[in-house]
């Protein structure tokens, strides 16, 4: 049986009422009615959320300006793909929340946990602990002159994972600087994504939980969990601050964005600070040290900017155009 009439029996075994896979329209519809929820429970995440969006995306349009011109040659090695990694990290994003608002919180908090670390590198890029090729792993490896080898690929792999266990070290870890009290808060945030992503532990505990115990029926289609979207929206604010505050890397010391910019990254950095504020109040310790941490390790305002703040590779001809952050 060829392909054709393979797909043509899974058809007629599947269709009903003329759609394939009707019945999953169901669970679709509970998804709309989640995001229906989401907006009316949540109002103050969904404003926040975004808006913070909407200002990431503008912030992109603004520096892809910039290189897309005649002169983008003259633009520093590596900012294109600096440009380009933040592009993905606002891709990423934007899946996270429609995850979140068609009723599967979990599944974009285990998404979060990449842009956790992306944001963690992107502030060690600007902080000046690290270049563009050395976070990526092809630091003396990657040529333009020639295709990569097997060995050169492997090498990179290993360049790379070596580079980020040092930076996440020197960011959040053991050789950060931060009090113990510190790290042992902010390593059960960390904790919390590392549950989620191997396993699906928060899953189990926070969506199949109550249906476990008894407290509560379960369902195929999505229902509504108060603590799963709770654990989400602290998170997503928190990931999302961090990123925020790497928003200025996107700017030329040349070509900084104007006022209103300005006045929106400051506006925005205040309700993120409010944000977790409010956890601090409510006696979670997250919420100060997160704050603390914050304005330790990711100190930056609308003054920083690519040229001056970030360190170049040593070979900077070779580095540029060359590759972009997976």
């Amino acid at each position: 049986m060829g392909w054709e009439e393979l797909m043509n029996e899974l058809a007629d075994v599947f269709t009903t009422n003329g759609i394939v896979g009707y019945r999953i329209g169901k669970v679709i519809e509970h998804e709309k009615a989640y995001s229906s929820f989401v907006e009316k429970t949540y109002k103050g995440h969904s404003i926040l959320s975004h808006s913070f969006q909407e200002f990431y995306m503008d912030s992109l349009e603004l520096a892809g300006a910039v290189w897309q011109e005649k002169n983008r040659r003259v633009t520093p090695p590596t900012y294109t793909e600096t440009w380009l990694w933040h592009l993905g990290n606002f891709r990423c994003l934007r899946a996270v929340d429609i995850l979140f608002h068609n009723g599967y919180p979990m599944d974009g908090f285990a998404r979060l946990r990449h842009l956790k670390e992306s944001a963690l590198y992107l502030a060690a890029l600007l902080t000046g602990l690290t270049t563009y090729n050395q976070v990526t792993g092809i630091e003396g490896v990657l040529h333009a002159t020639q295709p990569p080898t097997r060995e050169d690929v492997d090498q990179i792999r290993k360049n790379r994972m070596s580079e980020e266990r040092r930076l996440l070290g020197l960011m959040i870890r053991k050789d950060s600087g931060l009090t113990e009290d510190q790290l042992f808060e902010l390593g059960r945030w960390e904790g919390f994504f590392h549950q989620e992503v191997h396993g699906g532990n928060l899953t189990q505990v926070l969506e199949h939980g109550p249906a476990i115990r008894g407290e509560d029926t379960t369902s195929v289609a999505p229902k509504p969990r108060e603590k799963a979207c709770a654990m989400f929206i602290n998170r997503f604010c928190e990931i999302g601050w961090m990123l925020h505050r790497t928003l200025p890397i996107l700017q030329l010391s040349y070509r900084q964005f104007d006022e209103e910019w300005r006045k929106k990254w400051h506006l925005l950095d205040q309700n993120f600070l409010t944000m977790e504020q409010s956890l601090a109040d409510m006696g979670k310790n997250i919420g100060s040290v997160f704050i603390e941490f914050m304005n330790v390790k990711f100190a930056f305002t609308p003054d920083h900017n690519f040229d001056t703040y970030v360190k170049q590779p040593e070979d900077s001809q070779q580095s540029h155009g060359e590759a972009s952050h997976a």
